[in-house]
């Protein structure tokens, strides 16, 4: 693996499995040697209080996505990450349930 930078993007090249090489073009600001974040791990009473607060309102407001990260000594960040991930979560399923009804309505046809 070779690197390049300019002063606005960083470049590897790589060799594939097969030995193609491949180019990757990634910006500066994309810090590739930071290591990950480790994934939080929220407490049963932290995701009770999460999921009582999501059925409440899909969307918090920042004053009250502040008011809960707070109240569960999590960050402002983790607490809107959790959430942006609960809809996701929430949209798969729904559209799961309509394409299982809707292969069943047309399996009656």
């Amino acid at each position: 693996m070779q690197s390049e930078e300019s002063d606005y993007i960083k470049v590897l090249r790589i060799k594939g499995a097969n030995g193609e090489e491949r180019t990757l073009q990634f910006p500066m600001k994309l810090d590739l040697e930071r290591p990950k974040r480790p994934r939080t791990t929220f407490s049963e009473e932290q995701l009770r209080l999460l999921e009582e607060a999501f059925q409440e309102n899909g969307y918090l407001t920042g004053e009250a996505r502040m008011a809960l990260a707070a109240r569960l000594a999590l960050s402002d960040t983790q607490v809107k990450v959790w959430f942006q991930n609960r809809r996701t979560k929430n949209r798969r399923k729904v559209n799961l349930e309509e394409g299982r009804l809707a292969k069943y309505l047309f399996s009656k046809l």
